[in-house]
């Protein structure tokens, strides 16, 4: 090989190997993806009942049909896709599914340490 058609191969040898890099590291990204740690979990005492509820609730809310839990308890979004519902429900699951921190649900119901109240709107009957 004489050292011109040397210089020429190079470009095309170095061509390859980028395109062989890039290659890589598109595949890298979905299976780092698929390795991050779930973000927002259920414990393993909540039933399989309550978790219904809760996604079906959010799904209410978000209109992600698609949430749900998986079986392991991991809080899933499905197809994402959203005509209606709101949208700063999803926001708020979004960061917190991208956020440091772990959400850890568990069921409170009868718990004295959890209080859940609602604000009923009044008026006076007489004059105090």
């Amino acid at each position: 090989m004489s050292e011109s058609e040397s210089r020429k191969s190079l470009p095309k040898a170095a061509s390859v190997g980028l395109l062989l890099l890039a290659l890589a590291a598109c595949f890298a990204i979905p299976a780092r993806a698929a390795s991050a740690p779930d973000k927002i979990l259920c414990r393993p005492e909540l039933a399989d009942a309550r978790r219904q509820e809760v996604a079906a609730r959010l799904r209410e809310i978000t209109d992600w049909n698609g949430l749900h839990f998986d079986a392991d308890g991991a809080l899933r979004f499905g197809e994402a896709q959203a005509a209606t519902g709101s949208q700063t429900a999803r926001e708020l699951l979004a960061k917190a599914v991208r956020g440091h921190l772990l959400i850890l649900l568990e069921d409170a119901s009868g718990s004295a340490e959890v209080v859940f109240s609602r604000v009923i709107e009044g008026r006076w009957t007489r004059d105090a």
